[in-house]
């Protein structure tokens, strides 16, 4: 039965909706009534219904209830029904006719919802339409009649019926959500993703977020978005968010909602997350959209966007002197600008009528520089938010008390005022003490820099008893000119301006710098704006300027020592929103917003150097509370009673430990990052290292320190996650003759600066604490005795502040270099610079008796005990020798799923696809490449690297868990369960000599060598291989063919494994080379017959499904060659950046008489530095250089536009190149400049630029002076280093 409403649509018949309606009518009398009433009236309605289709409409219905209340004799509740459709038709009339004014239907749903959430007869719509028809005049356009309901529903609110600031900011949240929508129309937005890539290209959001997150990530993040906590504001907080803090167009037009906001500050707040990020985007976003916690100003306002200064209050401390005080100023304004607040320690500024440099009485005093910091406030805005907001502090025992206390008064001399600012005075107890003996004492003041002069020291540097102490010397002394005041007066005058004025502030000294944890290193003069925080404090001091002469510039470097400038990252626990009796929750919610403000501190963008270096040195944060009246509110708690006093104690002290535990929430030296740069393949070390390239060297050098110590280069091993690094081998390892370990090293110190040395630099420049000294020798000297190396070169000219420890056994090893017996070596170790030795007992077996002897000092012992030691500091395991024992933490930490699944993106992306080509065979040639493979069919495994677990990490993993991952077969066999079938034979042994392979299997990675004869391996391989669609052949090297002692002469594929490779290949199945090696091997008859080569390294425990995800196209390959590949042994030492002979050969020729080259060979590689393919392709347009001149102060950018022109989305390493075509020594052919990867979608186009600077073009010439020398450079942009697009770049 279908039942008529009044706008003419239909719905089924429910007798409930009759029985409800029966039952609120008897609600509003009072009177209890039986459900067998209800449903007898019920049943009368539903005859009525049943009778006659013409009765089944609501209005009659309902005037069917009215009449069977009245016949059974319920005549108050018939009243009350009839009035209640009264009150709902009126509703009705008011919400049809606000639509009809307004001129839009969408706001139906709103009205309707706030009908149904707000029922009482206070808050109806008919109420809301009276006001509103005041306000809207019939000449009034539709853009504006929406503005005038909002402002009836606010002019509505009154003590009686405040929710209609509640009702108001719905209808505010409406015309927001408006704008939004017609906004995304115009720019095509549909995704959240959509909006931030929108707003980050028209600069308006900070490009950070979407370099941190994928897109579905943020499509994720888009799944936290909860519209209905809009529910939760009331007008005036939803239009301060909206005026203030959403980011705005160019056209001051709002380009986010609030929700949005939220999510954006949650994901910028969540970035420094290295687990669980999501995870943490939530939980804060979920703190912030519940208003639980708010977030300083700076941070609601500023996370997300381009110049995110994200503090709250910052502290100077203004200095006596014209630069200084200037300097102060300028600090302000900076700070102002980037929407911070300040204050700004004026005790230390001589008094009005001071001495200047002996001329007595011309001191202005410190009102005249408040007046400017004043004006400085005004002109300053806050990112257009809001003017400057600024404290200054003076003492109460400073000479211009009397005329600072006047500051803001209206009476006096206007020169001497400054209205905008807020005055603070800071007090002894000294002042209080004598207050409350007699009012009428006598208060002496001072100038402070009389103080200075005449008695030595400064009266504002000490506190307590000390301070009195020297305030009572100071009284006495007659030498001292003093201002006498009662305390009385001065009493008096704060109190006027108080009333006046609001101001001054007041800070109690004494009691803050009692309770100073950091009080031995230093001292707090003063707080902030809202003087809550309190910090130690020390001015800005100008240490020297010099003028000085660079590469033919006049430039002028100031030093300066940046004292503690005070920084503070704030936040608010909203006591009314939070569960306060619930004591896990609060701990949970002050744990996350704990870590919010800490990840500010990493996150910021500082508005001044001064700022960064205080705020990451002490990591200062500071979470207080707002709502508190509120809490009490909702509690019934009078404000007035003991139960106030019980719980404001039990939630501060709840709070407080949260925050602690939170504050508070194994290894701490690891020998690594090995950064030797080698040339050399038949050097096994190179599985190691970085490849051959200074550059990309010295950039993974950089980013395996930070990420072993920290990022913050201020604040680097705080956290028991952060472990001291160590770079080795300092220096040259890699260079050793033939390509032998520990063999000697010899070169020109030209090519070390040039070519080598340049990676451990990076490291140290990137705060590394310890250096690993190499067992090679250079110049002559072995490295753990060179004194140039350890001392001048690593402390002196590069600056290097940690510790340096010998390789094992390295000291005792120089013996055997024949260079003295073992005290004398350990001794020459010791005078060179190195601080420990490991293993050879040198130190401690020997040094006693050279101190005797005199062949060391005490001093050059003391030092590298000191370094030992600061070490130890530097880690905390002086505060906490525990520090890195939490047995917690392997559990939790170690083989996480978390990590696992990094571990297994990693490897895939830095797989090397070498080649791959369309098969040909048993007389079919395929029209596609052979990979990525079909999901489908039969894959056959083979080869002695395809059922090992021992071999997946490689080499010098001696933690690795070989039970806990798959090998390639069980990995492969594990992701494709059920598509595809998965079988194995070995086929071959790993080399046909046994006494090679034991020594290629050392340290338990044996591959179980299998006994049967080559021919039985091979036969049982080819059956295998006969039932298959495809052949994954699993060759290459053992772990430990590479790594130390591991070096080689002859780099071709084993014997029996190259035998068994070919016997593949005659099956004419497609075959995939998946290779296993730790170096570049000689490929070249690989090249020539395999149709697909994937380079796969050592991939580590998750090697197998990363395989599996570029085999079968889950993952297209990208990685990129960082050593050159030779055809043969004979070319080595082959790299690409080469330096050109007097006679060198013409490209593209192999042969040449009385050219440079081979009779056997072209001089090409097989593959090239930076070579990889990839499952799509890419093009590259010309460059284009923003300016082809460049001055030695200047700066071009190179843009390039990189298209993927396959059908698969793919990644690509987009690489600079530059040759100096001309210098004053021989420079490299190319050498890598600059690197970036860009993902791109098939078919999509993006433009790559890179910054040149004189920096990029620097080289040691043949004075090792580091120059960047005029003249042209061609530069190069590809997809390796044969890149093609070329450009000239002319230096001045």
């Amino acid at each position: 039965m279908e039942i008529t409403k009044r706008n003419g649509t239909t719905e089924p018949y429910d007798r409930e909706k009759i029985a409800v309606a029966i039952r609120k009518s008897f609600a509003s009398t009072g009177q209890e009534v039986s459900n067998e009433i209800i449903y007898s009236v019920v049943e009368e309605v539903e005859n009525f219904v049943g009778k006659d289709t013409a009765n089944r409409s609501v209005e009659q219905i309902q005037d069917k209830v009215e009449q069977s209340l009245m016949e059974h004799g319920f005549y108050a509740e018939a009243k009350n029904y009839i009035l209640y459709r009264w009150q709902r038709t009126e509703r009705r009339k008011a919400l049809n006719s606000i639509i009809n004014e307004l001129g839009d239907g969408t706001v139906m749903d709103v009205l309707k919802e706030i009908q149904k959430d707000f029922t009482t007869h206070e808050y109806s719509l008919v109420v809301l339409y009276e006001k509103f028809s005041g306000f809207c005049k019939q000449e009034m356009p539709h853009s504006e009649r929406l503005a005038a309901l909002i402002k009836a529903a606010v002019e509505l609110t009154t003590q009686e019926a405040p929710d209609w600031e509640f009702i108001a900011a719905r209808l505010l949240n409406f015309q927001l959500s408006k704008k939004l929508e017609k906004q995304a129309a115009s720019a095509g937005i549909r995704s959240f993703y959509d909006k931030l890539r929108y707003l980050t290209e028209e600069g308006l959001y900070g490009s950070y977020i979407l370099a941190a997150y994928s897109q579905q990530e943020i499509e994720e993040a888009a799944g936290f978005i909860c519209p209905d906590r809009d529910k939760l504001f009331n007008y005036s907080g939803l239009d301060l968010l909206v005026k203030r803090y959403l980011i705005r167009t160019r056209l001051h037009e709002p380009a986010e909602s609030v929700q949005e906001m939220y999510l954006g500050i949650a994901l910028h707040l969540a970035m420094p997350e290295q687990k669980e990020r999501m995870t943490w985007v939530k939980k804060f976003y979920d703190l912030l959209s519940r208003l639980e916690v708010t977030m300083a100003t700076p941070t609601l306002s500023n996370a997300r966007k381009p110049y995110h200064q994200l503090s709250s209050c910052f502290i100077d401390t203004v200095p006596d002197s014209l630069e200084g005080i200037y300097r102060s100023i300028d600090n302000f304004a900076m700070v102002s600008k980037f929407g911070g607040g300040m204050g700004m320690y004026f005790g230390k500024v001589r008094a009005a009528g001071g001495n200047i440099r002996g001329f007595k009485g011309v001191a202005g005093g410190v009102i005249r520089w408040m007046k400017l910091v004043n004006d400085t406030a005004v002109a300053v805005d806050q990112l257009g938010m809001r003017q400057g907001a600024v404290a200054v502090y003076l003492d109460v025992w400073h000479k211009d008390l009397p005329e600072f206390l006047q500051l803001r008064t209206n009476n006096g001399d206007d020169r001497m005022k400054a209205h905008d600012i807020f005055p603070s005075v800071c007090y002894p107890d000294l002042f209080w003490k004598m207050a409350k003996e007699d009012l009428n004492q006598p208060w002496y003041l001072f100038c402070p820099n009389e103080i200075m002069t005449i008695k030595g020291y400064c009266l504002e540097d000490y506190y307590g008893e000390e301070w009195e102490k020297r305030y009572h010397d100071c009284v006495n002394d007659t030498r001292l000119s003093k201002r006498s005041i009662s305390i009385k007066d001065i009493v008096r005058l704060v109190l006027r301006s108080a009333v006046e004025t609001g101001t001054p502030f007041t800070f109690n000294r004494d009691t803050v710098n009692r309770a100073n944890p950091n009080a031995h290193q230093g001292i707090i003069y003063c707080s902030n704006l809202c003087t809550e925080i309190a910090q130690n404090m020390a001015a800005i001091e100008t240490v020297s300027t010099e003028i000085r002469t660079e590469e033919g510039d006049t430039v002028v470097v100031k030093t300066v020592r940046p004292g503690d400038f005070v920084v503070c990252n704030l936040a608010s626990l909203s006591l009314g929103h939070l569960p306060l009796e619930d004591e896990e929750q609060i701990k949970e919610k002050v744990s996350t917003v704990v870590r919010a403000l800490d990840n500010v501190i990493d996150l910021n963008f500082y508005p001044l150097p001064f700022a960064q270096i205080t705020n990451q040195r002490y990591r200062s944060i500071g979470l207080g509370v707002s709502g508190y009246h509120h809490a009490l509110a909702i509690r019934n708690i009078r404000w007035e009673s003991e139960e106030h006093l019980r719980f404001v104690d039990r939630v501060f002290e709840q709070i407080n430990y949260a925050a602690i535990e939170a504050s508070a929430d194994g290894i701490s030296w690891t020998f690594s990052p090995m950064v030797d740069i080698s040339r050399d393949p038949r050097w096994g070390r190179v599985s190691e290292g970085s490849g051959e390239d200074p550059f990309l060297g010295g950039a993974i050098a950089r980013a395996m320190v930070l990420g072993y110590q920290g990022k913050d280069l201020n604040d680097q091993l705080t956290r028991n996650d952060e472990i001291m690094a160590c770079v080795k081998h300092f220096a040259l390892y890699g260079a050793g003759e033939a390509g032998r370990d520990y063999n000697t090293v010899d070169m020109s110190r030209n090519r070390m600066f040039n070519e080598y040395m340049y990676p451990y630099e990076a490291a140290v420049r990137a705060g590394v604490g310890s250096v690993m000294a190499s067992f090679n020798e250079v110049d002559g000297v072995p490295a753990t005795a060179n004194r140039w190396l350890m001392t001048d070169v690593l402390r002196k000219q590069w600056g290097f502040n940690g510790f340096v420890v010998t390789d094992f056994t390295g000291i005792s090893e120089m013996v055997e270099h024949g260079i003295g017996d073992l005290q004398t070596v350990s001794a020459r170790a010791l005078n060179a610079g190195v601080d420990m030795d490991m293993v050879s007992e040198g130190f401690v077996g020997t040094l006693k008796k050279s101190l005797t002897e005199g062949k060391i000092t005490m001093k050059t012992l003391n030092a590298a005990c000191r370094r030992i030691l600061e070490a130890k500091y530097k880690l905390g395991l002086f505060d906490d020798p525990y520090k890195y024992c939490d047995l917690s933490r392997p559990a939790r930490d170690i083989f996480t799923r978390e990590h696992r699944d990094a571990a297994r993106r990693i490897a895939a992306e830095s797989f090397v696809l070498l080649k791959n080509e369309p098969f040909e065979g048993q007389g079919k040639k395929s029209s596609r490449p052979v990979l990525p493979l079909e999901k489908q069919g039969t894959v056959a495994v083979i080869g002695p690297l395809g059922n090992t677990r021992s071999n997946m990490p490689g080499t010098w993993s001696v933690a690795a868990r070989l039970d806990d991952y798959p090998s390639l077969y069980e990995g492969l066999k594990e992701m494709t369960a059920g598509r595809v079938n998965i079988t194995y034979a070995k086929g071959s042994n790993l080399i046909g000599d046994v006494a090679y392979e034991e020594r290629a299997t050392l340290f338990g990675r044996s591959l179980g060598r299998d006994n049967r004869t080559d021919k039985e391996l091979l036969d049982e391989a080819l059956k295998v291989a006969s039932g298959a669609d495809v052949i994954v052949a699993a060759l290459g090297e053992s772990s430990e063919m590479s790594g130390e002692s591991s070096s080689r002469t002859d780099l071709d594929i084993p014997d029996v494994q190259r035998t068994l490779l070919e016997a593949l290949l005659k099956t004419g199945k497609p075959v995939v080379l998946t290779l296993f090696t730790g170096r570049p091997l000689t490929l070249t008859w690989e090249q020539e017959h395999v149709p697909a080569i994937l380079n796969v390294w050592f991939g580590g425990s998750e090697a197998a499904y990363a395989i599996g995800d570029v085999l079968f196209g889950d993952v297209n390959p990208s990685g990129k060659l960082t050593m050159t590949f030779p055809k043969n042994v004979g070319q080595i030492p082959l790299f690409y950046n080469h330096k050109n002979t007097g006679r060198p050969l013409a490209a593209g020729n192999w042969f040449e008489k009385f050219r440079s080259n081979y009779l056997d060979v072209d001089n090409e590689p097989l593959y090239p530095f930076g070579y990889g393919l990839s499952y799509t392709t890419f093009q590259y347009s010309d460059i284009a250089l923003s300016t082809p001149v460049m001055g030695q102060n200047g700066s071009t950018t190179a843009v390039v536009t990189v298209t993927n022109t396959g059908k698969r989305d793919g990644a690509e390493v987009v690489q600079l190149y530059i040759r100096d075509l001309v210098g004053s020594i021989t420079r490299p052919v190319r050498e890598l400049k600059g690197f970036e990867k860009v993902f791109l979608k098939a078919g999509e186009s993006k433009t790559v630029s890179f910054k040149i600077t004189p920096e990029l073009l620097r080289f040691y010439d043949y004075d090792l002076n580091h120059v960047a020398e005029p003249g042209d450079f061609d530069v190069m942009i590809g997809g390796s280093s044969q890149a093609e697009k070329t450009a000239r770049l002319t230096l001045k």
